[in-house]
């Protein structure tokens, strides 16, 4: 009877950790799907953020983002090397630029599409993807 219960409990031990080895891999399937979807998202949002956001949106990040690095940074050197994580289709590197006279900026998204985007406004030394 010992017998067959170890076994028992064996058994039950690995069905448990072969369904938790299925539920880890459709978290993860699932993670990835989830950042598809974002990532399609982001290629369709990237014909018309520039418009779209600022102006119906009332966004204003960028804006934000440009005034706090020239305040803290805009009475030295406009050659200082800034790093744009999550560049988009550049606007604040555009801000930074045309507002504020930064030219050293290095432009990064994960987003090729919108980093397109980014890279046709000559806004960045260097666009990472």
């Amino acid at each position: 009877m010992a017998t067959s219960e170890a076994l028992s409990a064996e058994w039950a031990s690995k069905t448990e950790r072969f369904f938790k080895n299925i539920k880890d891999s459709a978290d993860v399937l699932s993670k990835e799907e989830e950042l598809i979807q974002q990532q399609e998202g982001y290629d369709n949002m990237s014909q018309y953020y520039d418009k779209g956001t600022p102006e119906l949106l009332g966004y204003r990040g960028h804006i934000l983002t440009a005034e706090f690095c020239n305040k803290f940074y805009g009475n030295g050197d406009k050659n200082i090397k800034i790093l744009d994580i999550g560049a988009g289709t550049g606007l604040v590197a555009e801000e930074l630029r045309d507002k504020y006279g930064f030219q050293n900026i290095y432009g990064m998204d994960i987003n090729e599409k919108l980093l397109m985007k980014a890279q046709a406004k000559n806004c960045y030394k260097v666009t990472i993807h």
